[in-house]
């Protein structure tokens, strides 16, 4: 049986409060503690090289509530894998720790730069590491179920259509929503990259254009690694939910089609 007791919010504590470690959800009797949500956030900031201190209160407390929604969810179907007895092969996650590790090494510059950011998080590198097994293996636990159970399914365009016309007066009108993958390099005003990152983006772009598969790209190049680990996955959005360049680039394309490669404030995306 898999149930959940989640809270509404969480707030964290300002500077010199002391944090008292409590619930904030339970899946399948398992606890999700205030600590995981602030040491995934700790994670999220270090993947994209965000400087927290720069976001405003309710943007933190929105990615914290994001975060622990994901958490919930991967807990779940976790907990569905390991009914299956699901197992990933360890070379799998090994070779994704590397990846990742390789990346964030560039990214940074080296790898003492990137055992520096580290410890300014509190982590040593076996710390992070040992998260990031962790959430590896949750992935690909997620993906192989979601494959086993969901891979199969098709559902036709005339099984759709007549849905919507048995359904059409109980579907409320809602606002066009498309839903879009994306692959990012991100362009930072203290360093001078811009050319070598156009030049990484529009590589990745014709090796999509090859025949090259974009979730697979996405997962190894995307800097973006909060989407990066679905396959460069954002889900479904509206309309004013995201910056001008890219929601224009997005709502031009038609299924399945791949855009040119965009600059926007935050970088580079296909």
């Amino acid at each position: 049986m898999i149930w959940m007791i989640v809270l509404s919010s969480i707030v964290p504590a300002g500077h010199g409060q002391e944090i008292v470690d409590f619930i904030v959800a339970v899946v399948d009797d398992e606890a999700i503690l205030y600590s995981d949500v602030m040491q995934s956030t700790q994670m999220y900031f270090l993947q994209t090289r965000t400087d927290p201190s720069t976001m405003p209160q309710h943007d933190l407390t929105e990615l914290q509530q994001r975060l622990m929604a994901q958490m919930i969810n991967s807990r779940i179907i976790i907990a569905a894998a390991q009914r299956d007895s699901m197992a990933v092969p360890v070379d799998q996650i090994d070779n994704a720790i590397r990846q990742v590790t390789d990346q964030l090494t560039e990214t940074y510059g080296s790898r003492e730069a990137l055992e520096q950011a580290l410890a300014q998080d509190g982590f040593t590198l076996r710390d992070w590491h040992r998260l990031l097994r962790k959430q590896k293996q949750e992935e690909f636990q997620q993906r192989r179920l979601e494959e086993e159970r969901f891979g199969q399914i098709r559902v036709s365009g005339k099984e759709v259509e007549e849905f919507f016309r048995t359904n059409q007066d109980s579907i409320p009108i809602k606002p066009v929503k498309v839903t879009i993958s994306h692959i990012m390099a991100t362009v930072r005003p203290e360093e001078n990259r811009e050319g070598e990152l156009r030049a990484r983006i529009e590589e990745i772009q014709r090796r999509i254009n090859a025949g090259s598969d974009f979730a697979e790209l996405a997962r190894q190049f995307s800097e973006d690694l909060e989407s990066a680990r679905n396959g460069g996955d954002l889900g479904f959005f509206s309309r004013g939910d995201f910056i001008g360049e890219f929601e224009d680039a997005a709502f031009a394309l038609g299924p399945g089609e791949i855009s040119d490669v965009v600059r926007s404030s935050y970088g580079f995306l296909l």
